[in-house]
């Protein structure tokens, strides 16, 4: 049962990868080259206020817990 979960999950993998190329086809330029020179990236906003927060808090709930366990 195991086996056949770990095979889903690697044919899963494999698809959301998408299509490969053999290393021997270097006659003709890679798309992906193409693409990433074509198109400029994107600037990220500023996560919000809340989103802050949050991760202000997760941080401070770490550090407690590992004050607490005696490893900080």
């Amino acid at each position: 049962m195991k086996k056949f979960f770990e095979k889903a999950k690697l044919e899963y993998k494999f698809k959301k990868a998408g299509e490969g190329h053999t290393l021997e086809d270097d006659s003709r330029p890679s798309s992906r080259q193409q693409a990433s020179t074509s198109q400029m990236p994107t600037a990220r906003t500023a996560p919000s206020s809340d989103v802050q927060r949050a991760g202000l808090v997760s941080i401070a709930t770490c550090k407690h817990l590992l004050y607490l366990h005696g490893s900080l």
